[in-house]
């Protein structure tokens, strides 16, 4: 479908509700590529306002772990088990699967990154924008402290080392310029022991992809959207999602970004290895975004991400250094450090004067 579905959206809106008479159709702009979001306008309804969320495809994400789950089968499944469990997800008012709609809560259009970016006012007795992370933050740790449910497919698929260095691999193809070029062999041994590192940290059920664009700001509070891939993962995976994507470091600042990175450490009671752990999930996030937004540029002209990459660059550069001051660079990311710092193609990873 690429056309609003109008007829279609009319029927389901009547099958929900018999009385409920369809009144404007807006189509939203949809952060996946996979769905495509409408709000729609009733009348003679519970709700004045809802949200259709129609799939063009019902791909599962790459994970291990249980077979294949489609993603409008994970999103029904899981509003239902987060909603049981206090999490801050959109209603499902109606399934409609058969027809590839769903009919969601309207959560409105303000997304945590429009007001950390001021593009929308501080909702009004919420405090601050760094209290907003907070409630987000509470949701990651909330999330962590699920009981494991053998029947939520979630807890049955999970990252492992192969997918962390697979994620890896389109830095070494889009920034360093593909596996001839001189720095993509000393790359290569590091991702390989970086992916390592992280497949053997503890598991925890994550979002899979919480940022402050899949998060939105409803009456003062944070609400959680685009949840529909969740799995096992390091437990600084949504943390790490959350303050560091795109720009996000840059627009919470130095000390509120730190406060925020140790408020998750005392309020998750998260051991001693969290600097090290924090770094290591940080450092292999970024060299798969630095990797995919090159690629995004390059293969598909998507001009737009390319606003991106230098401070992402900066953050593996920073990262890097980190890991180096403590101890906690091993030979291999030290070599894979000079390596990066000495590539003519990529000064941003010397400049360390932010977060």
């Amino acid at each position: 479908m690429t056309q609003t579905p109008l007829p279609l959206l009319t029927e389901i809106v009547h099958r929900w509700h018999a009385a409920a008479v369809l009144e404007t159709v807006s189509p939203l702009t949809p952060d996946a590529s996979l769905r495509r979001y409408y709000r729609l306008g009733l009348s003679g309804a519970p709700v004045a306002h809802l949200v259709a969320m129609v799939f063009d495809s019902v791909a599962s994400p790459e994970h291990s772990g249980v077979g294949a789950v489609g993603s409008d089968q994970a999103y029904v499944e899981l509003t239902r088990f987060f909603r049981a469990h206090g999490v801050a997800v959109p209603e499902l008012y109606f399934d409609a699967r058969a027809q590839s709609v769903l009919l969601i809560e309207d959560l409105g259009d303000i997304a945590l990154a429009d007001i950390a970016q001021g593009k929308e006012p501080l909702p009004f007795g919420s405090g601050s924008v760094e209290l907003l992370y907070r409630q987000a933050i509470d949701t990651i740790i909330r999330l962590q402290s699920i009981p494991a449910a053998a029947d939520c497919f979630a807890y049955q698929r999970a990252f492992t080392a192969p997918q962390y260095r697979r994620e890896m691999e389109e830095f070494v193809d889009y920034v360093l310029g593909g596996p001839g070029e001189p720095a993509s062999a000393v790359a290569g041994a590091f991702f390989d022991e970086l992916a390592e590192e992280l497949g053997a940290l503890p598991r925890v059920l994550a979002h899979r992809d919480f940022h402050s664009w899949n998060l939105l700001v409803a009456e003062g509070r944070v609400r959680v959207i685009d949840f529909q891939d969740a799995l096992l993962a390091t437990k600084p995976y949504d943390l790490v999602g959350l303050l560091n994507d795109r720009d996000t470091d840059a627009l919470l600042g130095q000390e509120a970004y730190w406060r925020l990175v140790e408020y998750f450490q005392q309020e998750s009671s998260y051991g001693t290895s969290f600097p090290s752990d924090y770094d290591r999930v940080l450092l292999q996030r970024d060299l798969k975004v630095a990797g995919r937004f090159r690629k995004l540029v390059t293969e598909r002209g998507l001009d737009r991400y390319q606003v991106w990459v230098p401070g992402t660059l900066r953050r593996i550069g920073r990262t890097l250094e980190r890991l180096a001051q403590r101890g906690d660079l091993s030979p291999k990311g030290q070599t894979f450090l000079a390596a990066v710092q000495g590539n003519v193609f990529l000064p941003e990873v010397e400049s360390s004067d932010e977060c």
